[in-house]
């Protein structure tokens, strides 16, 4: 299973993952490259505009003819298709060696690739993919809708088209997908060695009076092909058979093909010579090789290394020689670069991708606003409960602060706020009324007697609870008349009572009391001071 990467996949989800070609996350890079006896590999690291250059490495495809044969005589199937399991093979033995990574590129080889020049006379991008399967369907050798098409614009108007069948991308996509690796692009290695020619700055400029002609010869052992290149456009590109085998020395049968085709070409352009002559892959290497190829093209050839890619400050690698003459494709292919960063014969299946993460994306929203709602809500309710707390504490310290004030601590029915309420009201009422009796005149009379009272009498202890309390004066000099209408909690506190009333100077003949409720006249001796 592909290891899923969730805090990635989220970032992608909402930010995209690269402007033209410029990384905003970190991605690791592979790009793989087929050939008749190995498979090349390139890994590169891309952060923003930078590349770095992790490894490169070659894995040599396996003989799984004689296992396979012994399989199939076993278990009585059909023969399988050799080559797709060698391959097979071969990749997953790369994939263990190179570890994760976030991308996964294949170039295919120029035998596979059909090739047309094509010029517009506009050049906006979304036009031209409309324009192109008009231009090159009467040049197919298979109907249009079997074909895998992608481009370059390699000027302004101009493009270079690249045409495969589709049932070859499906056999690549096939292949990854039985390593356990999913294919992100399809490319192929003549586009990745012109986008390499493009980055090192070695085509020549236009120039309408006389044009400029240059030719790239690329001689590897996964593939050769030459390229012609006029006024920095690929007029004309030819695959070639390798000079290289373990069983036949081919390079008379390669120098033989590059002669016609080289000539071919040169007519094809109304050209006589080029300027410039490339010499790429392992073959620049080879003095023989070398040699031979001056003489088709009757100049001095320059041998082009990967390693003049580090001419470009934003690319780098720890060891430069890790870049080799075999691995340019591979390079050129994982560094991602501007010329053919939208160059995929894989595109088809791109957009289905895409419209596949336009569905996530959908789904990726609407998760996030239900988390967003989900959040409000749940903040709401906490808020609610917040202050449903808040409001339940301040209900009870009322409660507290109410009985403490108005002595309600132990009358029943008082639980609620509002029954407190109710009965403090009731209490101040009372208050009020033993208040409202004050209708003399001489009210400095009554509190000095009320302040004698409440220096002898304790409430608190006798439960004393006084509904009515009048000062009658009397045209007497010596007394005065107090109406004492009121209970006590009980028959012990009513005795405590009547003693405090005969202990005080202020009672005259204090009564005897005979029930917890009384409403008592009491005798005020106004010359009390006198006594005390």
């Amino acid at each position: 299973m592909k290891r899923i990467d969730l805090s990635m996949t989220i970032k992608q989800l909402f930010v995209p993952e690269v402007f033209d070609t410029y990384f905003t996350w970190r991605q690791r890079i592979v790009a793989i490259e087929f050939g008749e006896k190995m498979v090349r590999a390139a890994v590169v690291v891309a952060k923003g505009n930078k590349r770095t250059i992790e490894l490169t490495l070659q894995e040599p495809i396996p003989d799984v003819s004689t296992i396979i044969e012994m399989d199939r005589e076993e278990q009585g199937q059909t023969p399988p298709d050799t080559r797709f399991i060698a391959l097979l093979e071969a990749i997953k033995k790369v994939k263990k060696i190179v570890g994760r990574v976030d991308k996964v590129f294949c170039t295919l080889p120029t035998t596979q690739i059909l090739f047309k020049d094509v010029t517009m006379p506009f050049g906006d991008d979304d036009k031209i993919r409309k324009i192109i399967p008009f231009e090159i369907e009467s040049l197919l050798p298979f109907p249009l809708a079997d074909a895998a098409i992608s481009f370059i614009k390699t000027q302004q108007n101009s493009v270079m088209v690249a045409i495969t069948k589709q049932t070859v991308v499906d056999y690549y996509e096939q292949l990854f997908k039985d390593a356990d690796w999913q294919l992100d692009k399809l490319s192929t290695e003549s586009v990745d060695l012109y986008a390499f020619l493009h980055k090192i700055g070695a085509l020549l400029p236009t120039n309408k009076e006389e044009p400029a002609a240059q030719m790239v010869i690329h001689v590897g052992d996964v593939s050769s092909f030459f390229m012609l290149v006029q006024n920095g456009v690929p007029v004309s590109i030819k695959a070639l058979p390798l000079p290289f085998d373990k069983n036949a020395d081919k390079t008379d049968l390669f120098m033989q093909a590059l002669g016609v085709s080289y000539a071919s070409a040169l007519k094809k352009a109304d050209i006589d010579s080029v300027q410039t002559c490339f010499l790429t892959g392992i073959g620049s290497d080879n003095p023989a090789i070398v040699s031979k190829v001056e003489q088709i093209v009757g100049r001095t050839v320059t041998q082009l290394h990967p390693a003049l890619i580090f001419k470009s400050s934003d690319i780098v690698a720890k060891d430069h020689n890790i870049v080799d003459s075999g691995s340019l494709i591979c390079v050129a292919l994982a560094l991602v670069l501007p010329l053919t960063e939208s160059f995929d014969l894989f595109d088809k299946k791109v957009l289905m991708r895409t419209d596949d993460i336009i569905g996530k994306q959908v789904i990726a929203g609407a998760c996030l606003a239900i988390i967003i709602l989900g959040t409000i809500f749940g903040y709401s309710v906490w808020r609610q409960h917040q202050m449903s707390v808040a409001i339940t504490k301040a209900e009870n310290d009322a409660i507290k602060k109410l009985k403490d004030e108005f002595g309600l601590s132990g009358v029943r029915g008082a639980n609620t706020l509002t029954s407190v309420q109710k009965k403090a009201q009731e209490k101040l009422q009372q208050e009020q009324t033993i208040w409202y009796a004050l209708t003399w005149t001489n009210k400095n009379l009554f509190l000095s007697y009320l302040q004698e009272l409440t220096t002898h009498i304790n409430r608190k202890n006798l439960g004393l609870d006084l509904k009515k309390i009048e000062l009658k004066t009397t045209d007497n000099p010596n007394q005065d008349i107090l109406v004492f209408d009121g209970s006590v909690r009980g028959f012990s506190e009513l005795k405590d009572l009547e003693n405090t009333f005969k202990r005080m100077p202020l009672i005259m003949n204090p009564p005897s009391i005979q029930d917890t409720k009384f409403a008592l006249t009491l005798m005020l001796n106004k010359k009390y001071r006198e006594l005390s």
